[in-house]
């Protein structure tokens, strides 16, 4: 009975931890893209993925896909599409893809800014002046 308590409980956890794999692995980008223009290119892939473009169409409009994918990831995909412009790519953990012209956007504070330090405050904080007592103000008659 120990035995066949323990295989169960065995399968059970091989299964949760081969669908949790499943869930963080990223889908492949398959498709043929012959003359096609980066908006075009886009819908595509998002109509097959989870992931959302945001891009500006004026510096996207001059480039042009000549691509066959066959099960690739996205990033790869954007290095090989994106390659010989200007442009560069992000890709946030919500599975939004940020394309701009010459600079890269940071999808992730850098390690040092985390939950665990503490806030940045600027401009630094001056350090109050002591406030007098209360008994050191005396009141005067004015004529």
């Amino acid at each position: 009975m120990k035995l066949v308590s323990r295989i169960i409980l065995l399968c059970l956890l091989l299964f949760t931890v081969v669908a949790g794999y499943a869930q963080d692995s990223a889908p492949l980008i398959s498709g043929s893209f012959e003359r096609a223009d980066f908006e075009t290119f886009a819908k595509s892939v998002e109509a097959k993925t989870p992931y959302r473009f945001y891009f500006n169409p004026a510096s996207v409009d001059s480039v042009v896909i000549n691509a066959q994918l066959q099960q690739r990831p996205l990033a790869e995909v954007l290095d090989l599409v994106l390659k010989g412009t200007d442009l560069r790519f992000a890709i946030d953990a919500e599975k939004r893809v940020y394309i701009t012209s010459g600079t890269q956007i940071a999808t992730e504070l850098p390690p040092a800014i985390s939950a665990r330090s503490p806030p940045i405050i600027w401009p630094p904080l001056t350090p109050m002046k002591r406030m007098p007592a209360r008994n050191q103000f005396r009141r005067r008659r004015c004529n």
